[in-house]
């Protein structure tokens, strides 16, 4: 997949370059869009996020409905990563109204994956089985397990992020906590130190 999403961006790149040099803006929806679906996949979310931040911000300027679903996708995957269930749920929700409101299957699988996502990690259980019985209609009734498979893998990309984040912030807290142990240590020493001293001076006064 890196090998792969790499190749986009790369091709991406390019393509955006041109646009800047011919200053033309046809189409470039499309191309930020692909770039921030390829940071997705490479797990870079912020950088992602701040692609569909800067799209978003001309909303009314993007005539392209995946598009502009896809920016939305992406600001909530990484809202939801730094805790911010809230707005993350808001913009799933937006991205959601917008498949459905212009029937784009193949947006609504990947939505509504992430959509189902957050709401079980947050407990939600109600409203995780509604969109699942969403999602599973959806794909059957347009044969759509392809793309089922493509939004499972952004799933697992995820899920790899947070058990690293996890990680890392255990790491870090059994170096603090290794720290902590270590100057209690120090400063029971030099307490015994000083204790000591004081006991000799008694002895010898």
């Amino acid at each position: 997949y890196s090998k792969q999403y790499n190749k986009i961006k790369t091709v991406f790149d390019e393509i955006l370059q041109i646009v800047e040099d011919t200053n033309t803006t046809i189409g470039i929806h499309y191309c930020w869009q692909y770039m921030a679906e390829a940071h997705l996949y490479l797990g870079e979310f912020e950088k992602a996020y701040s692609i569909a931040m800067q799209c978003i911000n001309q909303e009314e300027e993007i005539t392209n409905i995946h598009a502009l679903i896809s920016f939305y996708k992406s600001i909530a995957i990484y809202q939801y990563l730094i805790g911010n269930i809230n707005d993350a749920l808001k913009n799933i929700s937006k991205a959601h109204s917008l498949f459905i409101k212009k029937d784009i299957g193949l947006s609504g699988v990947s939505v509504l994956s992430i959509k189902s996502y957050i709401l079980e990690n947050e407990n939600k259980i109600e409203d995780n089985i509604s969109v699942n019985k969403e999602l599973n209609e959806l794909v059957s009734s347009r044969n759509l397990n392809a793309h089922l498979v493509h939004s499972n893998e952004l799933i697992k990309i995820i899920k790899k992020y947070e058990q690293n984040e996890k990680s890392e912030k255990q790491t870090s807290f059994n170096i603090k906590h290794k720290l902590q142990i270590e100057n209690i240590i120090k400063t029971s020493q030099q307490i015994s130190s000083i204790l000591n001293i004081n006991e000799l001076l008694d002895t010898i006064i």
